[in-house]
């Protein structure tokens, strides 16, 4: 982890002004930065409401399925509205133990070794090793290497250039390729090892968003020559409110997040039907924020938008 107290205060200062000066430019992104200092004082406080629901980590190890498939961000309700109401099985819901992946992740696999576990994932999250993406080290407070069985991080060969994400067509065809060499060695699904396949939809960027999320990128990238980095989801909303009004903004991404999972949903269904007579458990890391208190996407409070999530099992 970095060291607090080698961090150079000029750096801090710099970083200020520039998101001053970009904020000038973006007038609704002081208010989005407010906001998520407001909700997380909020949340310390006790002031977002909490509904009584099952523990996922408890139902995740209690349960014995053979594929667990993780829908990255995906919120329960939204789960519940999408074509997954027409696979079989009964949609529950669960009480995510976190809001981010990170914690997600230390929280629900940390305690324990996980040696029938392959884990497959697009989200960068699930492992240590970052490479470009060293900026993020701070979030990195454990190391799965020795967790799992394997892990196959799809995010490495598979990001999409023009998308700016790991497609779930990426996702499915990793998890053919594993379940074919396991096969090969003579190993069975279900018997010798199980499958954690975790996909980057419904989180953001919005697949049918592409040239919106080109524009986007674009401008992080004259940010960050003036030496500051504020992000994709930063950046996306103010960008779209000086275009916008809030009731059009929120229409545009849920119809944008809700064509996440539903494309991620046709792959999670060819799955389905490939595994037939296995226990397949549908869930989320946590969920997403819509424009509720006028927050949007995800960050470390605990909202029913963020811990609700969906907990479907098929057999």
């Amino acid at each position: 982890m970095a060291n607090r107290e080698n961090i150079d205060p000029r750096h801090l200062i710099k970083r200020g002004i520039n998101i001053i000066r970009f904020s000038y430019r973006y007038r609704y992104l002081i208010p989005i930065i407010l906001g998520r200092i407001s909700s997380r004082l909020i949340d310390k406080a006790g002031g977002y409401p909490n509904i009584d629901a099952p523990d996922q980590k408890k139902l995740i190890h209690d349960i014995n399925w053979d594929i667990l498939i993780v829908l990255d961000a995906c919120r329960y309700d939204a789960y519940k509205s999408s074509r997954a109401s027409k696979l079989p099985g009964n949609i529950e819901y669960a009480w995510s133990p976190a809001s981010i992946t990170p914690h997600w992740i230390m929280r629900t696999w940390l305690d324990n070794k996980w040696n029938d576990i392959i884990y497959i994932s697009a989200n960068i999250f699930v492992n240590k090793s970052l490479g470009v993406r060293k900026h993020l080290h701070r979030l990195f407070l454990y190391d799965l290497r020795d967790k799992f069985m394997d892990i196959i991080e799809v995010w490495r060969r598979g990001m999409d250039r023009k998308l700016y994400t790991v497609t779930p067509w990426t996702v499915y065809r990793s998890y053919k390729m594993a379940k074919l060499r396991m096969e090969l060695k003579g190993m069975r699904l279900g018997r010798d090892y199980r499958m954690v396949i975790h996909f980057m939809q419904p989180h953001t960027p919005y697949i049918n968003h592409w040239k919106i999320n080109r524009l986007i990128y674009s401008l992080d990238k004259e940010i960050m020559k003036s030496g500051t980095r504020l992000g994709f989801e930063y950046l996306y909303i103010p960008y779209l409110r000086r275009h916008l009004s809030k009731r059009d903004v929120d229409n545009l991404i849920w119809n944008g997040y809700m064509d996440n999972l539903n494309i991620a949903l046709s792959y999670v269904e060819k799955i389905i039907g490939e595994n037939k007579g296995k226990t397949i458990i549908i869930t989320s890391d946590h969920g997403e924020m819509m424009g509720e208190y006028n927050l949007y996407f995800h960050f470390d409070i605990e909202t029913i938008q963020l811990r609700l999530v969906p907990f479907h099992i098929i057999s």
